[in-house]
């Protein structure tokens, strides 16, 4: 699965929980995406190289990485 279709099939998950994208970073090795749902900010890394099983429902997203902050590119905070 290409970069873009999986950004697509990804950003199709967390909408259909009630998750807004409000941006996303690609990176060599990641994507990165910013998203928000009532209140709260999540921080998704999704490694370039993963299939499309491993995302298939947004409980595999999800736990896959929620990262805070103080970890974040500079670039990615500024989104």
């Amino acid at each position: 699965m290409d970069v873009e279709n999986k950004l697509a099939f990804v950003s199709r998950q967390l909408r259909e929980n009630d998750y807004h994208i409000i941006g996303f970073l690609l990176t060599k090795d990641y994507i990165l995406i910013k998203a928000f749902k009532s209140k709260d900010y999540y921080y998704l890394v999704i490694p370039r190289i993963l299939g499309q099983t491993s995302l298939d429902s947004l409980d595999k997203i999800l736990r896959f990485n929620t990262i805070n902050m103080n970890r974040l590119p500079y670039n990615f905070m500024s989104i």
